[in-house]
């Protein structure tokens, strides 16, 4: 089960990307509904070694 955090009235849930073997936790990850993408900050997925040339 996902736990769904409520801040400032906002839905947040803490998600984990992992890439190449390698695991990132990221907390407080705002959930939209309505958007069309997802976007992670790039500095926080540089730690297990995903960079933007690897995204395009």
């Amino acid at each position: 089960m996902i736990k769904i955090i409520e801040l400032s009235e906002l839905p947040f849930l803490e998600v984990v990307v992992t890439f190449r073997g390698r695991s990132l936790k990221l907390e407080n990850v705002l959930i939209d509904t309505g958007s069309a993408g997802t976007i992670f900050n790039v500095n926080k997925l540089e730690e297990i070694e995903v960079n933007q040339k690897q995204m395009m």
